[in-house]
């Protein structure tokens, strides 16, 4: 699945997650909703779970998670601050 890059510092300010990429030197500002997908993706132990579970989190569509998730993660790592393990 993916980890965040070991490099990325995190603080959580209010509901919204702050991600600092030092080699970059660059902050990040993920939303609430990013912040709790970005959680469920952490600790999923599959893709398929992970949709499943923000499908029913957001009560949306699978094929409505699916594609958000894929936009979440290809933003995340052409960033460099997400990495698959």
């Amino acid at each position: 699945m993916y980890k965040l890059n070991d490099s990325a510092m995190t603080t959580k300010v209010d509901d919204e997650l702050l991600i600092l990429d030092p080699a970059g030197g660059n902050y990040f500002g993920i939303n609430p909703s990013g912040t709790r997908i970005l959680e469920i993706l952490l600790a999923a132990e599959s893709l398929e779970a992970c949709i499943a579970a923000i499908a029913r989190e957001y009560e949306v569509e699978k094929s409505r998670a699916e594609a958000d998730l894929a936009a979440f993660i290809s933003r995340m790592k052409e960033k460099g601050l997400l990495l698959e393990k």
